[in-house]
C-alpha cells in the first residue's frame, strides 16, 4: 500500500489520513466522522495494552482520535467505533441517505419543519427527538400524544 507523504497529508493535499487512536487525541464525534468519510484511504493504528511506539505518533501518523477517557486493553473496538460511524455516512451503507443528515449530532442540514420554515436539523447539534416504533401500546404503554 502506497500512502502519500505525512507532510503531504498535513498540508491536506491529499485524501488520505493515517489515524493513530490514542487517549490523547482529538475527541471524536460526528462532525469528525464526516471529515474522515470524505476521505478516499484511511489508516487506523491501533495498539495492544499500553499502545504504540511514539515514534507512530512523531512521524507517521497525520492525526491522532480518541473515542473517550476510559482504558480499554487494545484498540481494536476503538477502531471498530470509528469504522461503524464513518461507514454509515458513505453513499449506499443506509437506506435512506438523507437520513444520515438529519439526526442526533447533525447541525449542518436544512430540513422543512412543520410550519414551512427552514431550519437547522432538529437536533440541533444534540441527541435527536425520542422515536417510537409499532406496536403503538406495548405491554400497556402507549405512546404519548405529540406536543
Amino acid at each position: 500500500m502506497h500512502l502519500a507523504p505525512r507532510e503531504e497529508r498535513l498540508a491536506g493535499r491529499g485524501q488520505e489520513s493515517v489515524v493513530l487512536l490514542s487517549a490523547q487525541g482529538q475527541p471524536f464525534n460526528q462532525r469528525v466522522a464526516a471529515e474522515l468519510a470524505a476521505l478516499e484511504r484511511i489508516v487506523l493504528v491501533c495498539g495492544r495494552y499500553e499502545g504504540v511506539d511514539e515514534r507512530v505518533a512523531d512521524f507517521l501518523a497525520d492525526r491522532e482520535i480518541s473515542i473517550g477517557d476510559y482504558v480499554l486493553s487494545g484498540g481494536e473496538i476503538a477502531a471498530a467505533v470509528i469504522v461503524e460511524a464513518i461507514m454509515r455516512l458513505l453513499p449506499g451503507a443506509v437506506g435512506n441517505e438523507a437520513s444520515t443528515r438529519q439526526e442526533s449530532f447533525t447541525v449542518d442540514v436544512k430540513v422543512r419543519t412543520g410550519g414551512g420554515a427552514d431550519s437547522t436539523c432538529g437536533s440541533n447539534g444534540l441527541l435527536d427527538y425520542p422515536h417510537y416504533t409499532r406496536p403503538a401500546e406495548f405491554r400497556g404503554i402507549a405512546v404519548p400524544p405529540k406536543r
